[in-house]
């Protein structure tokens, strides 16, 4: 079984890092694979990538390029009809895999009759994990958060994570393609296109997605995306995804998200008592850090029903 890895990519600034998840992959312990990259609107970069490519002589990379920027999910879509795999995998630029990470993946199609799969990812924290930071709150920064690490078994699960998922390609033919209303753009950053796409492919075909957490990978966090302004910023974008996500699929699109914030806030106002007498100053941190990103979310959730939020 041969799968199709589509990493997308943008900027110049994540050059190195591109560089360093190629190194992971070519680790990987699953050894029928080829790659995809597609550069995003940036010619320096697809001229950049080839020309150290070819000094790879990596015959199994390929790189394609939007001679202007469309965003993810147009960049994803490029990739899946340019693969040839007989599974599609997606991991991003700025996250490393695990050496087993495709046998882990491959594994449970070749045991299963699945039509999607999909893994774990960890935060790698450039600067140290915050103390504010709370693992009910990982998913802001691109990691699985508090339910997901809890799961130790393979699971059938309503959507997999946009850095850890793979679909038979045969797939794509029967439900479509990824949703490009959804899908980070240049400052518009909707989110939840691989929700969407997951909740079409149960709705359609009547099969949810399996998650695998032996299937590993580690997601940089750069300094940057630890600031108030970055995370307020996308936890709101969050709740408008989320909106958007339940106008299509109506009252039980968002039946994942209600159960996560029912857990997650008895972890966190439950227990704040408790974990205060033995760490006061953290437990005061992730309280107010879950208070703000909560209230960004329902700003972001509620700013879609008003006239100014449809029109952008």
């Amino acid at each position: 079984m041969k799968i199709s890895i589509i990493i997308c990519t943008y900027t110049l600034e994540r050059l190195n890092d591109l560089f360093e998840l190629l190194e992971s992959v070519k680790r990987q312990s699953y050894k029928d694979f080829d790659i995809l990259i597609v550069v995003d609107g940036n010619r320096e970069l697809y001229d950049l990538l080839s020309s150290r490519l070819n000094s790879w002589h990596a015959d199994n990379i390929k790189v394609i390029l939007n001679e202007v920027n469309k965003g993810l999910s147009y960049s994803r879509n490029r990739g899946i009809n340019s693969a040839s795999g007989d599974v599609i995998a997606f991991i991003d630029d700025d996250a490393t895999a695990d050496e087993h990470w495709l046998q882990n993946l491959a594994s449970v199609y070749k045991d299963f009759d699945a039509v999607g799969v999909g893994g774990k990812v960890l935060p790698l924290w450039l600067n140290g994990a915050s103390d504010y930071f709370p693992e009910e709150l990982y998913w802001i920064v691109g990691a699985t958060h508090s339910s997901f690490l809890e799961t130790e078994k393979l699971s059938h699960v309503r959507n997999l994570f946009g850095g850890n998922m793979s679909f038979k390609r045969g797939i794509f033919k029967k439900v479509g393609l990824f949703n490009q209303d959804f899908g980070r753009k240049a400052n518009f950053q909707i989110q939840a296109e691989e929700t969407e796409f997951c909740m079409r492919l149960t709705t359609k075909l009547g099969k949810e997605v399996i998650y695998n957490p032996k299937a590993i990978v580690y997601h940089k966090v750069f300094p940057a995306r630890t600031k108030m302004r970055f995370l307020i910023r996308r936890a709101f974008w969050q709740g408008y995804s989320k909106s958007l996500l339940s106008s299509m699929y109506k009252s039980d699109a968002l039946s994942a998200e209600s159960a996560y914030l029912r857990r997650a806030m008895v972890r966190i106002y439950g227990g704040s008592l408790r974990k205060f007498f033995k760490d006061p100053s953290k437990t005061l941190k992730q309280l107010f850090m879950f208070s703000i990103v909560l209230a960004a979310v329902a700003g972001g959730y509620l700013y879609f029903f008003l006239p100014i939020g449809r029109r952008s």
